[in-house]
This record gives structure tokens, C-alpha cells and sequence, in this order.
């Protein structure tokens, strides 16, 4: 059985919706960043974490990246060492450094820190560093319906899950293209029991 130890509605929902993709049965321990629930499952007390087992996974891409390797035959992952894999994991690592990074930083210095650390004159670099990363994603879109083709893969997550924090923080999409792919992303069935998994779980 997979456990999912976070604070709900955070980054959490991608483990969630993972799970969801691939019809899996979890539990959810419900905790705050550094509390002592949290530290055991990552050293960093950052959520979330999965439990599975006697391990714990920690960080989003690695944790869809674990789960999809579980159950290759949902297509979620691809084996290690194939072309693909090299691809997918590419994709993986640009969606949280290029797309995520800026998006973090702006949640951050703009609702999150206190009035004496917030960088305001950062906000505007954020969005043109977002936009740029943007520009690239397009560029990694072929004619299937995802990022790696027709199938959806742990990468399509991370962009869905990106697109949906890009709107909450009225970030601009400024492509066609990657917008109309992210649309598809969220309008998965699994992403709605996710949703409201984390919704019902928060609300205890």
C-alpha cells in the first residue's frame, strides 16, 4: 500500500493524481512541512513524501517517476535505459527547473515572505523567465496529444499540474499550442478524483 505523507492541495496533488492514473489504492497522512510526522518522511521536512514500504520517495518527479516504474504495464513511465526514458527524464527535469522554478520564486516574494523579503522588482523577470520556458516547451510538442506522444506520461503531470498554478498566479500562456496541450492535460478523469481526494482529505 502507497502512503502519502503532505499538507493536501500543495504539490501533493501530483503524487495523488499519479496514483489516480494508475489505479492505485493509497492512504494519506495528513502533516505540515517540518513537522516532526514530515522530517521522518524527508529529511528536508518539505512535503510531499511517499511511503511505500520501508522506503520513502521524496520530491514530485521522483516519486511519479517511482510509482509509474511500479506498474509499467499503465504506460506511465518508460523502461529504464531506452530512448524514451532519456526523453521523458529531460522533460521531467525541464518542467520543475524552467517552468517551476520561476513560478516558485513569484509565490513566494509575492504572497509568501514577509514585506521586509520580497523582491518585487523580480516579479517581471519571473514572468519573461516562465514565458521563455514556455517558448521552449512548444518547441518539444510534436502532433500527438502529449508532450511524448499520444500516450500520457509522468511528464504531462508536471505540466498540468504547472498550468493550473500558472493561472492561479495569472501567469501568461504565450503560446497556442502549449496551452491547448495543457487543457488536455487537466481534463483527465483522474485529475477530478484527485482533486477531489485532496479537497476531502483537507477538509478532514
Amino acid at each position: 500500500m502507497y502512503e502519502i505523507v503532505a499538507r493536501p492541495q500543495t504539490r501533493s496533488l501530483r503524487v495523488t493524481w499519479a496514483l489516480e492514473e494508475l489505479e492505485q489504492d493509497y492512504d494519506y497522512t495528513v502533516t505540515t512541512p517540518h513537522s516532526d510526522v514530515m522530517n521522518a518522511a524527508n529529511p528536508s521536512g518539505k512535503v510531499p513524501a511517499l511511503r511505500h514500504g520501508d522506503i520513502c520517495v521524496q520530491d514530485t518527479a521522483a516519486i511519479i517517476t517511482y510509482l509509474g516504474d511500479q506498474h509499467p504495464e499503465k504506460g506511465l513511465t518508460f523502461p529504464s535505459g531506452t530512448p524514451e526514458r532519456g526523453r521523458m527524464d529531460s522533460l521531467m527535469y525541464f518542467a520543475q527547473t524552467d517552468l517551476e522554478s520561476p513560478l516558485w520564486f513569484f509565490t513566494r516574494t509575492a504572497w509568501l515572505l514577509p514585506d521586509d523579503k520580497k523582491v518585487p522588482e523580480a516579479n517581471d523577470l519571473c514572468r519573461e523567465d516562465f514565458a521563455k520556458a514556455i517558448m521552449a516547451l512548444e518547441k518539444h510538442l510534436g502532433d500527438g496529444e502529449y508532450v511524448m506522444g499520444d500516450q500520457f506520461t509522468a511528464p504531462d503531470i508536471l505540466f498540468g499540474h504547472i498550468y493550473r498554478w500558472s493561472k492561479n498566479v495569472q501567469f501568461e500562456i504565450p503560446s497556442e499550442k502549449v496551452k491547448a496541450y495543457m487543457e488536455r492535460c487537466i481534463t483527465r478523469p483522474a485529475l477530478g478524483r484527485a482533486l477531489k481526494k485532496e479537497k476531502a482529505v483537507a477538509e478532514g
